[in-house]
């Protein structure tokens, strides 16, 4: 029921988003169950391309566009986590992480020390819409033309695919991250964006770091088909982005 999983929650999205934001995501053709198994199908979007120079080009085309849609994001579906949830949000994941001995010793010791964060009286709290996989591959090429009109530029007709491990009662800064190293953003672009989405939500930089923490965290208590070895890559990857983002 994967399939029916993800149509579920790409819904949820596009509701949550409204309708400018929520273009992005596709509304399927048919879906339905077969012999136990869900399925469903869209309209057919384009990949980006798989040459290395041609998406170079493509990526600075679409890179301001694609953040300025994940701030837009952030924005519309933030909200403060209850007190009475904040130990299940955070406290859990971040104590499961600073224990799981199949990532690095450097995102142990983060996690722990942000477990600590949470006993701070300026601890902001926050919880957004997350896709949870926001990555090149997730994104795709609407060429459909709308009725009367001329098709959109590149960066104003990308679509968003692959919702299931989305939640609407996710972690602010693990897409934004995700998001930055597969759109080759530098250092100094994914600070850029942090001090944006610190602004946003009402973060210093200490909330941004256990925000993602606890993201990664949460991963790692519900990972599914996610191989252990890759999310320890990614894991480490995240917080050796952050760290040299200086955030």
């Amino acid at each position: 029921m994967m399939v029916a999983r993800g149509m579920d929650r790409a819904r949820q999205a596009k509701q949550a988003l409204g309708p400018e934001l929520g273009r992005v995501i596709l509304d399927p053709l048919i879906e339905g169950e077969l012999e136990g198994r869900s399925y469903a199908a869209l309209p057919y979007c384009a990949p980006f391309s798989s040459s290395t120079w041609m998406w170079r080009l493509q990526r600075l085309t679409l890179r301001p566009a694609l953040f300025r849609w994940l701030r837009g994001l952030v924005r519309a579906t933030t909200t403060t986590t209850p007190a009475e949830k904040v130990e299940e949000v955070f406290v859990r994941p971040l104590e499961h992480l600073a224990n799981m001995t199949a990532v690095s010793p450097p995102v142990r010791a983060a996690a722990a020390k942000a477990r600590e964060q949470l006993n701070k009286a300026s601890f902001s709290p926050r919880q957004v819409l997350m896709h949870g996989d926001l990555w090149k591959g997730n994104l795709l090429m609407d060429g459909r033309a709308t009725a009367g009109r001329r098709r959109a530029p590149l960066y104003d007709r990308f679509v968003v695919i692959d919702w299931p491990g989305s939640t609407l009662a996710g972690y602010p800064m693990y897409d934004l991250v995700i998001l930055a190293e597969s759109m080759g953003l530098s250092a100094s672009g994914l600070r850029e964006e942090l001090d944006i989405h610190n602004r946003i939500l009402g973060f210093d930089a200490n909330d941004a770091r256990t925000h993602l923490l606890a993201s990664l965290g949460h991963l790692g208590l519900h990972l599914e088909h996610f191989p252990m070895d890759r999310f320890a890559q990614t894991a480490r990857d995240c917080l050796e982005m952050l760290n040299a983002a200086g955030r």
